[in-house]
């Protein structure tokens, strides 16, 4: 086990995402293992594989610190030697995913036929995740002859999806990463509840999180209480006076409800996944999530893809002045995002304490082991202990977490398939579904995109 000097190498697969250029260049640079380390870059967009070089290398040079960055088109050179791999690549992009969205609102399923129950984050695709799920298998095959004893990390979505199939079919070790439980740190804003105080905890599948835990760290004093004093007296009076923004559904009047109805309140982008009560349309997401209908909405989502344009261009404006500099533009200190935590610790043998998606093997009892979960881990000498999780209220389980694993099921037994059938099956079951001629006429128009010849020759 590696103590006190490491040198690594870091593969990340999608460099020039328009999510995470920003926080992975920031947050790898100021990392305690990155001295004497190697980053690569990898990204089939030439264009924007090299402006992240570019801008990497600007960084890098002015903040001091002693890293080799490169950059390829071919991951499996960026593989050789590596120690871990960051998958945070989307094929197709955004644009892939808005296409595909389109056929289905032009078939009568509003928001796309992936918007669906216990799943409507809009770029969550898990009934047409082909795409992910192909590269996911690839890289870790790759993996294992090439690195077999590297750390996957997956950050791309669908994540619950895409680490289950991992956890089926490799024996490549891998976590799923995603920051959305920081917004309980929203709750303990508004509840007037110290973190430093807090001892909570989290559990469940990705965006299907609930608090399970919320106490005083020291004296154990149950603190749900204060968020039923928050719920009755002060959030009236935020919902009315205050938009609630893009990500903010923690703090949404569906939150609440889903926390009245099931006993454990929904955190992070839970809330935007429970049911149509709060889909139906717009108007009926601005009921329950403000004036934007909550990130979802056709409102947030083109905020949303607004916003990543916004960091596109961003980083080529950046990119043009060469005199700009950059450490006053992106601040060196490490956001939400836990990649470098995580490398920290499992690379130095520190302690630290994450929220990870990791297969099951019994943490979740109420569960099958070849699950992938999200659930805090505490990291020690760099082996991974997931914390014991108490049982979940009968409610919860059968009308929200069990529903959401069938939902994971049934994407992964198309895609397993390559049944067309199971694709329709998927859609027949959705409550805007009509006839069964108009979800197979979704389907089978979906299929001849042309970015989507090889899904269409994997389901026959």
């Amino acid at each position: 086990m590696k103590k006190v000097a490491v040198i690594l190498k870091v593969a990340i697969i999608g460099a020039g995402s328009a999510v995470f250029w920003l926080s992975l260049t920031r947050d790898f640079c100021t990392m305690k293992s990155a001295p004497g380390s190697t980053i690569t870059l990898v990204d089939i967009d030439k264009e924007r594989l090299d402006a992240v070089y570019q801008l990497g290398s600007r960084y890098i040079k002015d903040l001091g610190v002693d890293i080799k960055l490169e950059k390829t088109q071919n991951r499996h050179e960026a593989m050789k030697e590596a120690d871990f791999v960051v998958n945070t690549a989307m094929p197709g992009g955004h644009e892939h995913q808005e296409a595909m969205r389109a056929v289905g609102i032009k078939h009568g399923y509003y928001m796309g036929i992936d918007n669906a129950e216990h799943n409507f984050v809009w770029d969550y695709f898990t009934i047409l995740g082909f795409k992910q799920y192909k590269l996911a298998l690839d890289i870790a095959k790759d993996m294992e002859e090439i690195c077999p004893d590297a750390w996957l990390m997956q950050t791309a979505n669908p994540i619950f999806e895409v680490t289950t199939l991992l956890r089926r079919h490799s024996k490549i070790k891998a976590a799923g990463f995603c920051p959305g439980y920081h917004a309980v740190h929203h709750l303990m804003f508004v509840t007037g509840i110290s973190p430093a105080e807090t001892d909570f905890q989290v559990a469940g599948f990705n965006h299907c999180i609930y608090l399970t835990r919320f106490k005083n760290r020291e004296t154990g004093e149950d603190l749900y209480p204060a968020i039923d004093r928050w719920a009755k007296n002060d959030a009236p009076e935020l919902w009315k006076n205050h938009d609630l923004g893009l990500w903010t559904e923690t703090l949404s009047p569906a939150a609440v409800d889903m926390y009245k109805i099931y006993g454990r309140y929904p955190i992070g982008d839970t809330a935007r996944c429970f049911s149509w009560k709060y889909h139906y349309d717009l108007e009926t997401a601005k009921r329950w999530y403000g004036e934007i209908g909550g990130t979802d909405s056709e409102l947030g989502l083109q905020m949303c893809l607004d916003r990543f344009q916004g960091n596109v261009d961003r980083m080529f404006r950046l990119l043009e002045d060469p005199k700009m500099d950059l450490t006053r533009e992106i601040r060196p200190a490490k956001g939400n995002d836990e990649f470098s935590d995580f490398i920290d610790a499992v690379s130095l043998g520190e302690k630290k304490r994450l929220v990870l998606n990791i297969p099951n093997d019994g943490t979740l009892s109420q569960f099958s082991e070849d699950l992938s979960i999200e659930v805090p881990v505490n990291i020690v000498d760099g082996k991974l202990h997931p914390e014991k999780v108490d049982s979940f209220p009968s409610r919860l389980l059968n009308f929200v977490l069990r529903p959401r694993v069938l939902r994971m099921e049934w994407a992964l037994e198309a895609f397993e398939s390559g049944d067309k059938e199971v694709l329709v099956e998927n859609l027949i079951r959705d409550p805007r579904t009509k006839s069964e001629e108009q979800a197979r006429e979704a389907i089978e128009e979906i299929l001849s995109l042309p970015l989507n010849a090889d899904m269409k020759a994997h389901y026959k």
